[in-house]
């Protein structure tokens, strides 16, 4: 088959280094759609990590509506990582992502947090708009989106997890290099408060510190400020990771409001934040066999007995009423944790575990709009392994794996459409070693029925919401 047919059945490879044999391995599943419409009128909004790339995709007709590289920012050494994106009926007073929206994403080794805003579609009026673009808006004549440097404007640097609180109108950010989740004003794009988090090994104590933006306005968090260590914590490598550090690189929100769950990454437990008053309430253990910390002091928590394993990736339930944390290469489950008392976090605890995952990693997560009765999981693997990721589909009334969805080589993140027709995934990241898709499976039938070309090595994506609900089952509740 040659590279225009292909293109014209709609199952093209992406621009990456994919053999002949993958190709042919890609395209013999015999994918239902050989065109997109039916996927109409979801945009998805995509990374490109090390290429330095962020698009937002349209995927009725599997083409890109707007692109940007960073560095043409003059971001030369940025890596574009995670996305969110605000509910367009709240940033545009419209419900079609492609006629405009506005997006999130942040750069690992510079530190820089963007806003990307999608104009809509490109018209010569925008010209006269464009022309006088200033910094920190970058400058080009002509183009359908316009880029944003938030982390200039506050003074908080961070590279990994972008969320959205559960009323749209907060921003965080987390750098687990830095131990920091930073909070900024949607509307207003100045910062609100920082969050830190350090560790003492030898009396097993976490404590986090809330800080306010200091007299100009701004936080000393830009770029590698505050930085502990020089390179991101692999998953696995938490341990290699200097000893004071818990590596906290995520934050969720519960869609219920108040409360939020900050990854405590080496020790393999989340610290449970009263976002209404900037305080650590509760540090609940995701590990098998591991106990809650005891309060010591004022944003103090105190372990009791040892880390049973570490931990990377968590979320809510869109009801609020679980929040999962997966365990992640030394138990290699998902502990799912009951915290349907919404009043009193510290009666929050495990209850059960998904097991079942083999050689695979459980990773990021996605639930199924509009009950969340179905969990979409990565079941992680990279090319290094010779096997391929897949979703694993989980019923959250036994929390049981009821199958896996063939995908690629390292997958990241897996996200329903708000209609709960569609779940999409992305894979083909670790830094340009594979070749790298868009998929698409039917939730009714848990299939693959297509597969569409982005760029190579995506990092993660998010389907653009369209509302405040729609955002329980975004990047606000789940990473």
């Amino acid at each position: 088959m040659t590279g225009s047919a292909v293109a014209a059945a709609g199952l093209a490879l992406s621009a990456s280094s994919a053999s002949a044999a993958e190709a042919l391995k890609m395209l013999s599943g015999g994918l239902k759609y050989t065109n997109y419409t039916p996927f109409e009128p979801w945009v998805a909004f995509v990374p490109g990590k090390s290429m330095g790339n962020i698009s937002a995709i349209d995927l009725g007709t599997g083409t890109s509506l707007s692109h940007a590289n960073i560095r043409w920012v003059g971001d030369a050494y940025g890596l574009t990582h995670h996305v969110c994106a605000m509910p367009t009926m709240i940033s545009h007073g419209h419900s079609d992502a492609r006629k405009g929206f506005t997006g999130f994403f942040s750069t690992q080794i510079s530190n820089n947090i963007y806003q990307y805003d999608y104009l809509g579609p490109f018209n010569t009026d925008r010209l006269k708009t464009i022309k006088k673009w200033g910094s920190p808006d970058f400058k080009l004549p002509a183009r359908n989106m316009r880029l944003t440097n938030l982390s200039e404007l506050t003074g908080i640097g961070a590279g990994v997890h972008t969320q959205l609180s559960p009323d749209a109108k907060m921003l965080t950010v987390t750098d687990g290099q830095k131990d920091l989740v930073g909070f900024i004003n949607t509307k207003t794009k100045e910062g609100i408060k920082v969050l830190t988090f350090t560790y003492d090994p030898t009396g097993k104590v976490v404590k986090m510190t809330a800080i306010s933006p200091g007299k100009n306005g701004k936080f000393d968090f830009f770029g590698k400020k505050g930085s502990k260590i020089d390179k991101e914590v692999s998953m696995g490598e938490e341990d290699k990771a200097p000893k004071d550090m818990p590596v906290a690189d995520a934050m969720c929100f519960d869609p219920r409001g108040r409360w939020a769950s900050v990854s405590l990454r080496r020790l393999g437990s989340l610290a449970i934040i009263d976002v209404d008053n900037w305080k650590m309430v509760a540090v609940v253990a995701t590990a098998e066999g591991q106990k809650n910390c005891v309060q010591v002091g004022k944003n103090a928590f105190k372990y009791v007995g040892d880390v049973k394993s570490t931990m990377h990736q968590q979320g809510f339930a869109p009801s609020g009423k679980f929040l999962l944390g997966c365990n992640n290469v030394l138990q290699n489950n998902v502990g799912v944790i009951d915290s349907s008392d919404h009043n009193d976090p510290t009666k929050w605890k495990t209850v059960t575990f998904i097991k079942g995952w083999g050689r695979y990693l459980p990773f990021h997560m996605g639930f199924r709009p509009p009950a969340g009765d179905t969990l979409y999981m990565t079941s992680w693997s990279h090319q290094k392994q010779g096997k391929d990721s897949s979703i694993a589909f989980i019923n959250t009334k036994t929390w049981e794996i009821e199958g896996f969805i063939p995908v690629g080589p390292d997958m990241h993140t897996p996200q329903c459409t708000y209609d709960g027709k569609w779940v999409t995934a992305i894979h083909g990241g670790w830094q340009g070693m594979s070749y790298s898709s868009l998929v698409i499976a039917d939730t009714s039938t848990n299939k693959l029925v297509a597969r569409m070309p982005i760029q190579q090595d995506p990092h993660g994506h998010v389907i653009v919401p369209r509302t405040l609900e729609d955002l329980k089952f975004s990047h606000s509740t789940t990473v």
